[in-house]
């Protein structure tokens, strides 16, 4: 009876333990956030459209191109949590979510591989054997029982097996409509040796009906000008903006070698395009 109370007992903590153990590992969303935003209260942004509800989680696709498409639909990315672990609900990711003020959510997962092995359990054994015995003695006749235990242990070896898989999750927020809606990045060096110069930005997405969209400015194009600033990295491009705010300005830009100048009327809306 005791060996099978032990047993119970040992796989009750056994299993206990490795949930609690798996929900550590499957929940480490928080560990291992990088914000985007270098630390700033999301809150405070004059751009940002808090949700009011629980965070709308979708299946991710293509890194890539699901970052194109958030960007041109008018979100702003706030942060992002990668690891590799056991099985993982979304609760974790929720969470992390809420914390960062994210009103929607990318889940990423790849299976890679499984983790195999065994624990063993020791658990104490008895055996008792029962005698019974009879006789004479000095003409008086006799009779009893004798018990003798003898103290051991077995050792079972319980197998378990973990799927882990690469995860991603990305975090991202709605934004008010942007006062110009190109999102840029400096010059990577191949373009630079394409188009022969170290100036400009690179439009990487357009946000959807902005007036960088109206004007037909595309994914792939260099800004090399706004108004009357030349455009030499990220800085001067964010600068262009605030100085232009209300006003319809010349934009000149080199699409596949060829220079283009567009008329852009660039909103009064305040914060960082």
């Amino acid at each position: 009876m005791n060996s099978i109370y032990n047993y119970r007992v040992f796989l009750f903590f056994f299993v206990g333990f490795t949930a609690l153990f798996l929900q550590g590992c499957a929940t480490p969303f928080s560990d291992h956030y990088r914000d985007l935003t270098q630390g700033r209260d999301i809150a405070t942004s004059p751009r940002a459209v808090l949700g009011t509800g629980e965070p709308v989680v979708y299946r991710g696709g293509d890194k890539a191109l699901d970052y194109i498409k958030m960007i041109e639909d008018g979100y702003g990315l706030l942060g992002y949590s990668s690891f590799n672990g056991p099985s993982v609900s979304l609760d974790g990711a929720i969470e992390q979510a809420k914390k960062a003020k994210a009103t929607t959510l990318l889940w990423y997962s790849k299976y890679t591989n499984t983790v195999s092995g065994v624990v063993p359990l020791t658990l104490p054994s008895t055996q008792t054997t029962n005698a019974s015995f009879s006789g004479t003695a000095g003409g008086a006749y006799f009779s009893g029982t004798a018990s003798a235990t003898a103290y051991g242990t077995t050792t079972s070896f319980i197998p378990y097996s973990i799927n882990r898989s690469d995860y991603f999750v990305s975090y991202w927020i709605k934004l008010t409509p942007p006062a110009f809606g190109a999102n840029v990045s400096n010059l990577p060096p191949e373009i630079r040796q394409r188009i022969g110069s170290n100036k400009g930005v690179l439009v990487h997405a357009i946000v959807n009906n902005s007036p960088a969209y109206k004007a037909d400015i595309v994914t792939g194009d260099v800004l090399k000008r706004i108004g009357g600033d030349e455009l030499t990295d990220e800085n001067s491009y964010y600068d262009a903006i605030d100085k232009y705010r209300g006003k319809e300005v010349e934009v000149v830009l080199d699409r596949a070698g060829n220079t283009i100048q567009k008329a852009v009327r660039i909103t009064s809306l305040k914060g960082s395009d």
